[in-house]
């Protein structure tokens, strides 16, 4: 019996650890790509890093305006603010457009922004499948958690760490996921660099 209890210990503590292990698979044009696999998904997880020659408060004006986000978030074609709690928290609704023949999908976001004493923002993203009712011909993305770590920096820079952990729903595999996970939101993260470049 002990050595039941011992192996079962010994695979948790494993899998926690591996859980942990980031993983670098590219880092072009200052950008930063890691992978890890999840405990409980066969959907790998992304951390993307890079720097932004601006303040958190400059990013944020764009990442925290829902209105903005067919203009830098990859094959965003259409968005609205379904409610607005607070300065700091929304709830939001974006169409994507997938490839034919894929049907497009869409997603609700609730955006949760909190900012520390010394500068630092987080804005945490997670899908609200159920806020509103589901739309015919468009598949429901369920499963999405998207956290932006903005780290002012001693020359005026921002260091950004973006997390996300997310399927995009219907009959996708896993492993088919997994070769272009990393595409939309490396494209997402370039366009997000240009529109804060341009003030």
């Amino acid at each position: 019996m002990r050595f039941y209890i011992f192996l079962f210990i010994l695979t948790f503590t494993s899998n926690l650890f591996a859980q942990k292990d980031w993983q670098l698979k590219k880092n072009t044009e200052g950008i930063k790509v890691y992978y890890r696999s999840a405990v409980d998904s066969d959907v790998k997880e992304l951390k993307i890093v890079t720097e932004i020659e601006a303040s958190p408060d400059a990013i944020m004006k764009i990442l925290g305006d829902a209105s903005k986000h067919p203009d830098w978030i990859y094959s965003c074609a259409s968005t609205k603010v379904l409610e607005k709690k607070s300065e700091d928290e929304i709830y939001f609704y974006d169409v994507l457009d997938f490839p034919w023949p894929m049907n497009d999908r869409d997603i609700i976001g609730h955006l949760v922004v909190t900012k520390d004493a010394a500068g630092t923002i987080t804005t945490v993203n997670n899908a609200a499948p159920n806020y509103i009712p589901k739309k015919k011909d468009i598949v429901r993305i369920k499963e999405s958690k998207a956290t932006w770590i903005l780290t002012p920096q001693m020359d005026g820079s921002t260091n950004m760490t973006y997390f996300l952990r997310s399927h995009p729903g219907g009959a996708l595999p896993a492993w088919v996921v997994n070769l272009v996970i990393d595409r939309g939101p490396v494209q997402s993260v370039k366009k997000l660099k240009t529109l804060v470049k341009r003030g």
